[in-house]
């Protein structure tokens, strides 16, 4: 019999250049023995976009963005808050018998699919790329009554989740611990692109590529650019990206013109065309997002074959994450630390290593697709009795 899927993400191709391609690929792949609806959200018509791509097989649902990464954070709410609501619509109108739901948007979309599979019987994967509320706590203030709230909400969702994919084993004993259950879990870690053209030589050089964000630890990584570079470091540093802190990146490359290159945000494709020209990339995440978060360019660095610096604690998910599968090092969080670590790159007491096509392959949207096609169509303890 044939199973009725529900994709649902606010992102999707061709505004999410990543994760919006796994779910197109995924659709398509699903839609082959399924009955498959994608529920997503999107600035303009798709109309257009689902004759080009061959999409009338699918059952495909967009509602219109009400806000995007420079709204207001009431508006952000009230766009979350019409999209679930918009979700609820068509959960009741396509009566889908599993649900595949990330953190994209949090909290309250997943817990109501996870209500609608409660009452009527329906198996829910629930995908938790961040942790919620606690991520959003970590960069701004949240009354603590809303943040037990939203916690036990997610705590429901994360019950009665029929799989529960995450990006780390930390983050997934995070979650057991929150919720004080045993979930049944699945580690998947982020995908990245693949649709470049390696060059044949590597440049000695340092690049960051992603969010110039609190989170990233961005000021301490200038303050031991500075440093390097002030103490006659010479390895050169290419930023990409926007955030918080990009203004302070452009002072930067006015300042060592010929060290630092700041870029700009630039699409996946080219982030990472200019990301496999260098031997070195910065990873870095702070404390506080220990446990729920990871960076999503972990994956696109390695398909880059880059070797990490990882700007994190000692004993961080990342840290052990960069030790345990040897693709870099871990700098720590002092300026002196990751100062030190920039001149023994330099004067070649730290080697850069080859990585692995079997390890880089492992994290393509193609290997990605094909994981979760897997999760999503395993069949439930149910449907074996059957």
């Amino acid at each position: 019999m044939t199973t009725k899927i529900a994709i649902i993400n606010r992102s999707f191709w061709p505004a999410s250049r990543v994760i919006g391609k796994v779910l197109l690929e995924l659709s398509k792949e699903l839609s082959k023995d399924n009955n498959v609806s994608v529920i997503t959200q999107s600035s303009h018509d798709l109309t257009q976009f689902v004759e080009e791509e061959n999409l009338e097989t699918l059952k495909f649902s967009a509602c219109k963005n009400l806000s995007d990464s420079s709204s207001s954070i009431l508006m952000r709410i009230i766009d979350a808050i019409y999209f679930s609501l918009y979700l609820v619509i068509k959960l009741l109108s396509y009566k889908p018998d599993r649900v595949y739901i990330s953190t994209n948007p949090p909290v309250i979309a997943p817990f109501i699919a996870s209500m609608y599979c409660k009452l009527f019987r329906k198996d829910l994967i629930y995908h938790v790329q961040d942790i919620h509320p606690e991520i959003s706590e970590s960069v701004t203030k949240i009354p603590r009554i809303f943040t037990r709230l939203l916690k036990m909400i997610d705590n429901f969702t994360i019950n009665s989740a029929w799989k529960v994919i995450t990006l780390t084993s930390g983050m997934l004993d995070y979650l057991e611990r929150r919720s004080n259950s045993t979930i049944k879990k699945v580690l998947l870690p982020n995908p990245g692109t693949s649709d470049f053209t390696e060059p044949q030589m590597k440049n000695d050089s340092f690049i960051y590529c992603g969010n110039l964000g609190r989170l990233q630890k961005v000021d301490v990584l200038i303050e031991s650019l500075e440093n390097y570079y002030d103490r006659g470091g010479r390895l050169t540093t290419t930023f990409i990206g926007g955030g918080v802190f990009l203004p302070k990146i452009n002072e930067l490359s006015l300042r060592y013109p010929e060290k630092i290159q700041a870029l700009g945000p630039l699409d996946p494709e080219s982030s990472q065309v200019e990301s496999s020209k260098h031997k070195w990339a910065f990873i870095s995440l702070d404390d506080s997002a220990n446990q729920l978060a990871f960076p999503s360019k972990s994956s696109s660095y390695l398909i880059a074959k880059n070797n990490l610096i990882g700007i994190c604690g000692e004993n961080s998910d990342l840290a052990n994450w960069i030790k345990d599968n040897k693709v870099g090092y871990v700098a720590g969080l002092t300026c002196e630390e990751i100062t030190d670590l920039f001149f023994e790159i330099e004067h070649g007491s730290i080697s850069y290593h080859e990585i692995p096509d079997s390890f880089s392959d492992m994290l393509t949207i193609e290997s990605h697709v094909q994981e979760l096609k897997k999760i999503i169509e395993e069949k439930s303890h149910d449907e074996k009795n059957i």
